[in-house]
């Protein structure tokens, strides 16, 4: 960001420099007035980033106020199910929509997106009008803000590889102990493959927090790093039913999530 703000102050002046012996009082007023704007939009930014990075870290996930159906102390249902996903690019769209729209760091990422997106439409829109009264001086204001639309374009969630060729996984739930294993391991090595077709092991009952959406299950384990359970995962409606219980009677920190709810 400091990069954008110093090219879009740097590029305006120089050009007004250059070009000083044949500029007119007008052109010097609108030059300062661009320069004026940029700080005017940059400044705030800049200051609420470091606002942010000052401020306690939150929860990565929604926080329930209480959970009736959590008994603590008491041994979970003993259930089997196992299920098997063939990952496709439709399914991990809809899952990052149902992370974006169900969890704060999701909806944290979209805002942000949204925001960076618009002052940069906004200032390749402001740097035209410029270049259309003072010539040159507003392609500064156009880099920097091509430069933002840049950065926002990049952050983007892109679709892993493995997800693109069809990676496949199997998890199971047997004694309140889930596992999941990718099916074809020279496809989606664990040492490079996405955390969507990882091996994982671990106690639910030990679960950070788990989060049932209308497109599935979005579960924190107790290495903090989430992993997505689709509803494509699951064979029969009774099998979701059925991992729903066991979630929400082991885990303190459920929250059901449905389109009635929004």
């Amino acid at each position: 960001m400091i990069i954008v703000l110093i090219a879009g102050i740097a590029m305006p002046t120089i050009l007004l420099y250059q070009f000083r012996s044949r500029l007119d009082l007008s052109v010097w007023l609108w030059g300062m007035a661009l320069i004026a704007g940029i700080f005017a939009v940059s400044i705030p930014i800049l200051s609420w980033q470091e606002k942010r990075k000052k401020r306690p870290l939150s929860f990565p996930w929604p926080v329930v106020a209480a959970n009736p159906y959590f008994s603590k102390g008491s041994p979970p249902k003993d259930i089997s199910l196992e299920g098997t996903l063939t990952w496709t690019p439709e399914i991990f769209r809809r899952t990052v929509k149902n992370f974006v729209r169900y969890t704060p760091t999701g909806r944290s990422h979209r805002r942000s997106i949204y925001i960076l997106s618009l002052i940069g439409a906004s200032g390749v829109v402001l740097g035209a009008f410029f270049v259309y009264k003072i010539a040159l001086g507003g392609l500064g204001l156009i880099a920097a803000s091509a430069l933002l639309l840049a950065f926002a374009y990049s952050d983007r969630v892109r679709i892993p590889e493995e997800i693109r060729t069809g990676a496949r996984v199997r998890w199971t739930l047997s004694h309140n102990r889930f596992k999941m294993n990718p099916i074809d391991v020279s496809e989606s090595p664990l040492e490079r493959g996405s955390i969507l077709v990882s091996r994982k092991e671990f106690q639910l009952a030990r679960a950070r927090a788990i989060v049932r959406t209308p497109g599935g299950f979005i579960i924190w384990p107790d290495d903090l790093i989430e992993f997505c359970l689709p509803i494509e995962a699951f064979e029969t409606a009774q099998q979701v039913e059925s991992f729903h219980e066991v979630a929400r009677s082991c885990v303190a920190n459920y929250v059901y999530e449905s389109d009635a709810d929004r």
